[in-house]
């Protein structure tokens, strides 16, 4: 299971805002809508790699 954005800004000292303000920068930037679905990419373009 993976971390909040509470669990990531806690560890980044930052807030969850900020978390989640970057989150949504990187998934338009991949156009992905949530990080479920920016794993399964990530997984199948590893995967298209070998």
């Amino acid at each position: 299971m993976g971390k909040t954005n509470r669990n990531i800004g806690d560890d980044l000292f930052i807030s969850e805002r900020t978390v989640k303000f970057h989150c949504a920068n990187i998934y338009k930037k991949l156009n992905v809508g949530n990080r479920t679905t920016l794993i399964s990419k990530y997984y199948n373009d590893i995967k298209d790699l070998h």
